[in-house]
């Protein structure tokens, strides 16, 4: 049985190391992309990435308070980090409170594994303010009310926000959702219900997405101008913006010639954070391959299947553009939140399988492979993480 004491001293060390890792990575300060971003909004039309420049121009309308610049803009970064920090904690608190007590010392090894990365992603000076936490605060809301089986109704919706946020939450983010939509409407009851919510989802995303991407740039060009000089007010100086985001968004210009040195320093560093990350990798393999020797029914593979390839929506991504960073984080966290829930739903193939797990490497192990994931931490986002950005320094490929 967990103690109820050990439980909420866990807690606190987690609260701990979250205030930790915000005085270790906060700067102070907000990128150019990020500010760029908000010059976007719907009073171009309905324009790909402009929900949050629309609701920066809302508050800036109702707030007694000037928002339109880049003090309002790393303000408004500052309460969204906030935020979703809150949410990552009710996420594990709703985690552990539905999980059976024999179950609650996986969870916690998880949480910490979780924590590692989650913690300190978002308060780096690449990730400060990026569209990246407000899809994070979409997807855990999303996840949050998956597990405590509330108002699931309302995940179709957030998923409309997420594309509108970004087109990127169809790659990056949703996939989590989808896949565990998947898995209720096979494995649990009101199985037509969660059928429903995934095709709704599913369908609505996938619109979203083709229309940001191959119709929304038809008169770009018309307001290129105007939405160049906003970015520009907004920027730290008054005077810069990130010209490669407002070509692709506005005049539907692709990046990827233009990224192509970045994109083998990331083949390298890939091969390089493989190398690296082989502890898990081999433990992840064991751990898949129990799961397919537990799995009772040959019709439930295809199941787990998706499930377990959730993650590789972001391949795409990872073709097309650099930020690996970005995307190692989102596949890492799918991966780690996913078998929360699948225990929160207590799984009979995962729990037996982390238990068989557990019995070979040993609990000291597993404490090991915790502590050595912090040697990675944080996840960047063109370069994906610094012990990797510094075995590229070593080899003459970055600065």
């Amino acid at each position: 049985m967990q103690d109820k004491k050990e439980i909420k001293y866990g807690a606190i060390m987690l609260v701990v190391f979250y205030f930790i890792c915000f005085l270790r990575y906060y700067d102070g300060g907000i990128n150019l992309q990020a500010t760029t971003v908000f010059a976007f909004s719907y009073k171009y039309g309905f324009v790909s990435r402009g929900f949050m420049g629309t609701v920066l121009l809302v508050l800036n309308k109702i707030l007694p308070f000037e928002l339109l610049n880049y003090d309002g803009i790393l303000a408004l970064s500052m309460i969204a980090t906030i935020i979703l920090g809150v949410l990552l904690f009710v996420f594990f608190y709703a985690v552990i409170r539905k999980s059976q007590n024999n179950n609650i010392k996986y969870q916690q090894y998880l949480m910490i594994f979780c924590s590692v990365f989650s913690f300190t992603f978002f308060w780096t000076e690449q990730n400060f303010g990026r569209l990246d936490t407000y899809l994070a605060i979409v997807m855990l809301l999303s996840m949050i009310l998956l597990v405590i089986e509330k108002c699931e109704w309302l995940i179709i919706l957030l998923s409309i926000i997420g594309v509108l946020i970004h087109q990127g939450y169809v790659f990056m983010n949703v996939g989590i959702v989808l896949a565990f939509l998947l898995y209720k409407a096979v494995f649990k009851e009101k199985k037509r219900y969660y059928l429903l919510l995934f095709f709704c989802t599913l369908i609505s995303v996938s619109i979203l997405f083709l229309y940001f991407e191959f119709f929304s740039h038809i008169n770009g060009n018309v307001y290129y101008d105007e939405i160049v000089s906003f970015a520009k007010s907004l920027s730290y100086n008054g005077n810069s913006y990130y010209e490669a985001l407002v070509n692709h968004e506005l005049l539907g210009q692709g990046v990827f010639e233009e990224e192509w040195p970045y994109h083998i320093v990331n083949y390298i560093e890939s091969v390089q954070f493989v190398i690296l990350w082989i502890p898990y990798i081999i433990l992840g393999f064991k751990f898949i391959k129990k799961c397919y020797n537990h799995i009772g029914e040959k019709k439930d593979r295809l199941v787990y299947l998706i499930v377990f390839l959730g993650a590789f929506t972001v391949i795409p991504e990872m073709i097309l553009k650099v930020d690996y960073g970005r995307y190692i984080y989102e596949i890492v966290f799918y991966y780690i939140a996913m078998i929360m829930m699948l225990i929160v739903v207590n799984d009979r193939v995962v729990i037996t399988s982390i238990s068989d797990i557990k019995k070979e490497v040993g609990g000291k192990a597993l404490g090991i492979l915790v502590a050595y994931s912090m040697i990675f931490m944080p996840f960047l986002d063109v370069l994906i993480s610094r012990a990797s950005r510094n075995m590229l320094f070593w080899m003459g490929l970055s600065q």
